[in-house]
């Protein structure tokens, strides 16, 4: 992932996660390599209930953030395992 910012992202292990931003949008990589779209303003992406689902070919987690210390840190789960509001 080509990088504008140095937004620092990371794993729910504390590992580095490609990721970049522009204005109230951000880009981060799922754990398939292929980039998920954050929204802030609409809140996409933003917490458990607004996970976003990744659309790599045969991928079928879904993705959310939390902000913390001005950094993201991404968090995946499988689509059936988040509760009935974030499908």
């Amino acid at each position: 992932m080509t990088k504008i910012t140095d937004l620092t992202c990371r794993d729910d292990d504390g590992n580095s996660v490609p990721c970049d931003a522009y204005g109230n949008n951000a880009a981060i990589q799922c754990e398939c390599g292929f980039p998920v779209l954050i929204v802030t303003p609409y809140k996409r992406g933003v917490g458990e209930d607004k996970a976003v689902k990744c659309r790599g070919p045969q991928c079928d987690k879904k993705v959310w953030v939390d902000i913390s210390d001005g950094r993201l840190i991404r968090h995946t789960a499988l689509r059936g395992e988040l509760g009935a509001k974030s499908e």
